[in-house]
């Protein structure tokens, strides 16, 4: 139960630190003592959601690496046999961990935007919002789930998938689609706040980012 606790803590901490944002937006006018407060509160909520994320995530690696064939996503995955490079990329072999590896690159960006001062509050709600999502989509479909009976041996890795290109296709993919809610979410703080040009160019650099981790993708996908 450690991987979806962590999940389950993460979702609620990412809520919590989403109201506080939407706070600071909505009262941007306030003093700045009251402000700074606020914002080291969601800060350390930001940090925290990052954490339990992050803790889901290595749990999730132990699992496969330790042979844990009780749990439904390593037994499908991964084996015995299994190379150790092909059992890192089970990780992201099946949808539940695909979905977890963007969660990782997603809570990693929205780390880096929490840093800096500039970022408004209002990119970082929407950021918060997308995270939430995806911490749902987790908690439906769980990579947690345990076997009945267990099992002492897995499936095994698609023999298609054991290719060093098929390793790092998907990582840089997941890198491009993470990387997409970051201008997502400066278009709608903009929209929001009728800053209708502003928001273009903090947002271009993330956005030529993400097209180009996405292209190579597809790039090393067609290889």
């Amino acid at each position: 139960m450690v991987g979806y606790s962590a999940i389950l803590l993460s979702l609620l901490v990412t809520i919590i630190g989403g109201f506080s944002y939407f706070n600071l937006h909505v009262n941007a006018a306030s003093s700045s003592a009251k402000k700074e407060k606020n914002g080291k509160f969601t800060l350390k909520c930001y940090r925290l959601s990052t954490l339990f994320a992050g803790l889901a995530a290595g749990y999730l690696f132990y699992l496969i690496l330790d042979n844990r064939f009780d749990y439904s996503y390593v037994f499908n995955y991964s084996s015995r046999s299994l190379a150790f490079a092909y059992k890192i990329s089970a990780f992201w072999a099946g949808q539940q961990g695909s979905f977890m590896l963007w969660l990782l690159f997603h809570v990693g960006f929205g780390l880096f935007l929490s840093q800096k001062k500039e970022t408004p509050a209002g990119v970082m709600v929407v950021h918060s919002v997308v995270q939430a999502m995806l911490l749902i989509a987790l908690l439906v479909k769980s990579p947690f789930m345990l076997m009945s009976p267990a099992q002492t041996e897995g499936i095994g890795l698609n023999p298609l998938l054991q290719d060093f290109w098929m390793t790092i296709h998907p990582p840089i993919i997941f890198l491009g689609y993470a990387g997409l809610a970051v201008p997502f979410a400066y278009a709608l703080e903009g929209l929001f706040s009728h800053k209708h040009k502003d928001w273009i160019k903090p947002a271009l650099p993330w956005a030529l980012f993400s097209w180009c981790a996405l292209g190579a993708g597809v790039f090393i996908g067609a290889f």
